[in-house]
């Protein structure tokens, strides 16, 4: 149980990375992001130390929606941009949704093995586009200037919310006396390797423009000539990552709510409003500047409000 349940931690402490947490914090820190990811993971372990309680049902079900509402906006927005830009959006969330009801209405131990195979799967990938990007490395890229102490620490704490928030958020009476130091610091170093590519790769100017600086610098990887457009297959680590907190967040909601129909209407809800927020910038926008802020709300009512034992919704 301990090292299945460790294995599904690894998506948590990814998933927010992708599209909102990685940019959000190199635009920021710039070539001093690794000092933020220092201090931000020091943080993580201490609340991840601190925390062995589960949460109340209500603020559970009310954490998970809004990260998954959150999830559904991330890769949606993301498929859309990248991949499907001719597709209309509530038709590449429809898919993510059923896949998601489906494998919650089996056991968890089968979440556990989907865990498995999309976490080889993962560091599969990820090695692979580390050592095919080793070559583009320039490190005058990296340029250590306008220290800013307030800015470091900001993105400290915002590095500690986006990874372990999601973790503390799909913590249950099943799972509350396991702890994940080590994959968590393992996830850690795997980010800041991305990190430092990113940066690396394509300098400060260019993160500051790009959307998805993280799936830019994959355009680089390649295998020979004779695969063409590498960087779609390559870029599925950050889907795997996205959809196997998608379920774990689901699946929580699911532990707390007895009602199928609820669930189903609270499931298929998160994916309209997630289609309601990528139709408006302004409110992608909001969510994008808000969502560590949202976060940290979300933790901090989950440290409040925690019981030892979850009772289901009747």
């Amino acid at each position: 149980m301990i090292k299945e349940y460790n294995k599904l931690s690894y998506f948590s402490f990814r998933a927010l990375f992708m599209g909102i947490g990685l940019s959000k914090i190199l635009t920021s820190t710039h070539s001093y992001f690794f000092i933020s990811i220092i201090i931000g993971t020091i943080l993580g372990l201490l609340i991840m130390y601190l925390y062995n309680n589960t949460t109340n049902k209500y603020i559970s079900i009310i954490s998970n929606l809004l990260l998954l509402i959150m999830l559904f906006t991330i890769i949606i927005n993301m498929i859309s941009t990248m991949y499907l830009t001719d597709m209309s959006r509530l038709m590449i969330g429809i898919p993510f949704l059923l896949l998601i009801i489906y494998q919650i209405t089996k056991p968890n131990v089968n979440i556990y093995r989907v865990a498995n195979i999309l976490l080889i799967l993962n560091l599969t990938i990820y090695i692979f586009a580390s050592f095919s990007l080793t070559k583009y490395i320039d490190l005058t890229n990296i340029e250590f200037t306008n220290f800013n102490l307030k800015t470091i620490i900001s993105n400290s704490i915002l590095y500690a919310l986006f990874s372990i928030s999601p973790y503390i958020f799909n913590k249950d009476e099943n799972t509350v006396k396991y702890k994940s130091y080590k994959t968590y610091i393992i996830s850690s170093i795997t980010l800041s390797l991305i990190f430092f590519f990113t940066i690396s790769i394509l300098g400060n100017s260019l993160i500051e423009i790009y959307r998805y600086p993280e799936y830019i610098i994959l355009k680089k990887v390649s295998f020979t000539n004779a695969i063409e457009n590498i960087e779609n297959i390559v870029c599925f680590m950050w889907i795997f990552d996205i959809y196997m907190l998608m379920i774990n967040s689901a699946n929580q909601i699911k532990n707390n709510v007895s009602n199928k129909i609820l669930l189903y209407l609270i499931l298929i809800n998160s994916l309209f409003i997630a289609i309601i927020i990528l139709k408006y910038y302004q409110l992608t926008l909001l969510m994008y500047n808000y969502s560590g802020i949202v976060l940290g709300i979300l933790l901090i009512l989950n440290i409040i409000f925690h019981k030892k034992t979850l009772v289901r919704i009747n």
